[in-house]
């Protein structure tokens, strides 16, 4: 982000000694901006004097723009880590399902799970079973694809294996090689 110039932003008819910089005189020098009052300002008597307001302003100017530009840069990296976050969302997050209670199953060992987002909603995978759940949030679609791994394990045992075509029998030999009945 480029440095602001400090007699650009000054100076002008836009800049800020022209909209705010009109002196008053005071009897004895000038006021910068309006007059301070005894009400707004306790510490300035109508008889304070800024001898040298230009000076003054530059000074506080040169302060404000300094300002602004920290300000702008440190908008700069929240939008960065904003994006970075972003694609973070969007890579697969690992997690392991370690029960399937309150189903009477016992695993065997961990199921591998892989979260992801893509920008509206959650997709949770057991890729070597071939099996999803999806939600709203993380934790609904772990949830959802736990539910899906006990319901798809109910319904295939059921079935004689040679009756099954061949992507549901390779799924059932998954989950028969890390699910068993309590």
């Amino acid at each position: 982000m480029p440095e602001l110039e400090i007699d650009e932003f000054l100076e002008g008819e836009t800049g800020l000694m022209a909209v705010y910089g009109a002196a008053f005189h005071g009897g004895h020098g000038y006021y910068f901006g309006r007059s301070p009052s005894e009400d707004t300002c306790p510490e300035f008597s109508h008889h304070h004097v800024v001898d040298n307001w230009e000076t003054e302003a530059r000074g506080v100017m040169g302060h404000v723009a300094q300002a602004i530009s920290e300000k702008i840069s440190l908008a700069g990296k929240l939008t960065e880590l904003e994006c970075r976050v972003k694609r973070l969302e969007t890579k697969g997050i690992p997690a392991q399902i370690t029960t399937l209670t309150p189903a009477p199953l016992k695993l065997r060992r961990n199921i591998p799970v892989v979260i992801d987002f893509n920008g509206e909603d959650y997709t949770a995978s057991f890729f070597d079973a071939n099996l999803h759940g999806s939600g709203e949030t993380d934790q609904e679609a772990f949830d959802g694809l736990r539910d899906r791994i006990v319901l798809t394990f109910e319904i295939l045992d059921q079935h004689d294996e040679k009756k099954l075509g061949p992507e549901p029998k390779r799924q059932l030999a998954v989950l028969r090689a890390i699910i068993s009945r309590a």
